[in-house]
């Protein structure tokens, strides 16, 4: 009988025990930095120690997208003791200054809150003296539907900004057909000393309407220097700038008109007498300018022939 007790009490204890590590649980939300250059990554760490954590979905923190999310663990000793915390990371890039809210976590079953936060974005100095500059230009703020719009994303840099790689992604061109153009070679101009770089689209509006073409993103590595003593260590500064946005207005084509173009057609038979049932290979040639794929699918109607 007093075993059975004594082996009751114990489990007892035990339970007590992980009851009061679960109801201990730490969790904690805190920033890689404080302070950060505007467009430049911000971290934003959710840890705990408890193992049995589900962390929260966040798909963006204020305006700005959260473009990589990832979970690691970290095992520190502190007096002797064995510690370890279970993180996740959540990136993005702000331009402005941001308070980043509290958010819910599930922790051994139960729902625990982080406290707020807030990030101080700076402007960056290299972006006042347009060492860097990102833009989009169009050859034309207005047209018809399916007339061709040529849209291009310039980026070009100062030759003594000091980037280590750069890459573009494009806007979704919503509304519109979308044909990538031959990238133009990167060039260096002598006399503005500026390294350009472009990226071209040609664009065919589907619909009337004010249509809006979202910025493009250029996300960039710049090379940090620091000297410590005798040596000097290099490292990789990632920042993520944004080109301007435009608006393209659109109108309905004129006379009811459902291609927009300049377009010839001809044809020319292989042949030019043939017997009753024998076959012939029509061509049909199309030559202009235009959205060829937008000429809908047609059926000659050749008298006394079969097509």
């Amino acid at each position: 009988m007093m075993k059975n007790l004594g082996k009751n009490l114990l489990l007892a204890l035990i339970a007590i025990s992980v009851l009061s590590l679960q109801a201990n649980a730490k969790v904690k939300a805190k920033l890689k930095e404080n302070s950060i250059i505007s467009g430049d990554e911000a971290e934003l760490w959710i840890e705990s120690d408890d193992k049995n954590v589900e962390f929260p979905k966040i798909d963006k923190i204020g305006n700005y997208k959260i473009v990589k999310q990832y979970t690691n663990t970290a095992i520190n000793y502190s007096s002797g003791k064995k510690e370890k915390k279970f993180i996740k990371k959540y990136i993005f890039h702000p331009q402005k200054s941001i308070d980043i809210p509290s958010y819910s976590l599930k922790v051994g079953g139960k729902i625990q809150k982080t406290k707020p936060l807030h990030l101080d974005v700076k402007d960056d100095p290299i972006d006042k003296k347009e060492n860097i500059i990102f833009k989009m230009v169009a050859d034309k703020k207005e047209a018809y539907i399916n007339e061709p719009i040529v849209v291009e994303f310039v980026f070009k840099h100062k030759m003594n900004v000091p980037i280590s790689d750069a890459s573009f992604d494009s806007p979704k061109f919503k509304g519109f057909w979308v044909k990538k153009l031959r990238a133009i070679p990167n060039k260096t101009d002598i006399k503005t000393g500026y390294k350009l770089y472009k990226v071209r689209y040609l664009l065919y509006p589907q619909y009337s309407g004010v249509l809006h073409i979202d910025s493009g993103l250029m996300d960039i590595g710049m090379i940090a220097s620091k000297k410590r003593r005798y040596y000097t260590f290099k490292s990789i500064r990632r920042k993520r700038i944004k080109s301007n946005s435009l608006d393209i207005n659109v109108s309905l084509l004129p006379d009811g008109a459902e291609l927009f173009g300049s377009f010839t057609f001809s044809g020319v038979a292989d042949k030019t007498k043939v017997k009753a049932n024998e076959p012939v290979n029509f061509t049909i040639t199309i030559i202009g300018e235009g959205n060829i794929d937008d000429i809908k699918e047609f059926k000659l109607n050749i008298k006394n022939a079969e097509v």
